[in-house]
């Protein structure tokens, strides 16, 4: 389902527009459903939902990452299915590669094609983001289930990792994840990191833009952007910020997800006025927010990932620094090629002690520093382009697709 506020709908999208920009290539990107419109496409739209070519209609009723998180009902897995077989009868033989974004049917699709295809020649390339991970206590007769099919879907993950050409993971760590957990063929797996717009995520003045938002322009301002879930973990940063005055630091929170509550909750609990929830804001408009920090923060809670390992791509990040913003995070997997202390952030543990100290000095420094950390950030993040990325692409479909 396309969202253009989730990271892994703006990755699909812009990797797509970049390769659409190459000479003697031409894409079609498919979406399942689309929750809203695509923004400037140069490249041909195709809905799976409803099997359509044209007119993309896009679906209101699905609230933004619906289905990232709670999964398809039986019956939309079906349905699923089945449209895949429809589309894939339709296009045979049309397509010379095929990428396909894993997730839990993932590569179902691709799969079908490819055989469906006239030539056998067809490369299918499956791009992963991590495999899913199951948190539940099976003692219930539901979570059982539920972790029986996680154990049919890491089945039919391997199943799909070694029918694949090739597959593209966005770290290293990630790439030898799978090759251990899967007993996958390295040589098949291919690092090709995320990208950011540098020109939509681009720095500008920080107090027009605290202006333009209508925040305080005499106080330093903290943001974080993104999902409220268990991974992005904002409990001990909200926890640091309730021993510090409200006139020390100003902490904005923006997005959506399945921890707001709760985290709307503690906000109002310990009447916390250095923090202020501004919920999710258009993708359009959110370089305007950005630009209103002085610095930015990606918490993660290493607990909620598979085997502790961090092995993504963290998006945010890139966006944070291409508009010149100190970032603090955790030394996991690709942060500590992104972020270094004192040069483009800050990383520390993510416990309350480590986020005390580090924000009464942060309140502290002098705004100038701050903004040569960020520049050096931007310097950074320029080498990790989209159109950088899609060379990368290119590079490999030439490797698999006979001259």
């Amino acid at each position: 389902m396309y969202n253009k506020s989730a990271g892994p709908s703006a990755h699909i999208v812009n990797i797509a527009r970049e390769l659409n920009k190459k000479q003697n290539l031409k894409v079609e990107l498919l979406f399942n459903g689309f929750t809203m419109d695509v923004p400037n496409v140069n490249f041909k739209l195709l809905n799976l939902k409803g099997v359509q070519e044209t007119v993309i209609t896009a679906d209101r009723g699905e609230r933004a990452d619906d289905v990232a998180i709670r999964g398809l009902s039986p019956v939309k897995y079906l349905k699923y299915i089945i449209n895949s077989i429809r589309f894939a009868i339709r296009k045979r033989g049309k397509y010379d590669v095929i990428i396909e974004r894993m997730w839990r049917l993932g590569g179902i699709y691709g799969l079908i094609l490819k055989r469906k295809s006239k030539e056998s020649s067809t490369a299918f390339i499956l791009e992963e983001n991590g495999p899913m991970k199951f948190d539940k206590n099976v003692r219930s007769p539901g979570n059982l289930v539920r972790y029986i099919l996680h154990k049919l879907q890491r089945k039919y993950a391997e199943y799909i990792y070694k029918k694949a050409d090739a597959i593209v993971v966005q770290t290293q760590p990630l790439k030898e994840f799978l090759a251990d957990s899967f007993n996958l063929d390295a040589r098949k797996i291919h690092v090709i990191p995320n990208g950011v717009d540098t020109e939509h995520f681009s720095p500008s003045d920080t107090q027009k833009a605290k202006e333009s938002i209508n925040l305080p322009t005499y106080m330093k301002v903290l943001m974080y952007v993104g999902s409220l879930d268990a991974f992005h973990d904002l409990s001990q940063t909200l926890d640091a910020l309730t021993g510090m005055k409200a006139e020390d630091l100003l902490f904005v929170i923006i997005g959506d997800g399945v921890k707001r509550e709760e985290i709307l909750h503690r906000i109002k609990r310990d009447d916390m006025k250095n923090v202020i929830y501004l919920g999710a804001v258009p993708y359009e408009t959110l370089p305007d927010y950005l630009n209103a920090a002085d610095f930015c923060i990606a918490p993660y809670d290493i607990k909620d990932f598979e085997e502790r390992r961090f092995v993504f791509s963290p998006l945010k990040i890139l966006e944070y620094m291409a508009c010149a913003k100190p970032v603090i995070s955790q030394p996991l997997g690709q942060i500590k090629e992104l972020v270094d202390t004192g040069g483009t952030g800050f990383l520390v543990c993510n416990v309350k002690r480590s986020y005390e100290s580090l924000f009464r000095q942060m309140a502290k420094t002098d705004t100038h520093l701050l903004q040569a950390i960020g520049q050096r950030g931007r310097k950074r993040a320029l080498k990790y382009k989209w159109s950088v990325q899609a060379d990368k692409y290119i590079d490999l479909i030439n490797g698999l697709v006979a001259p």
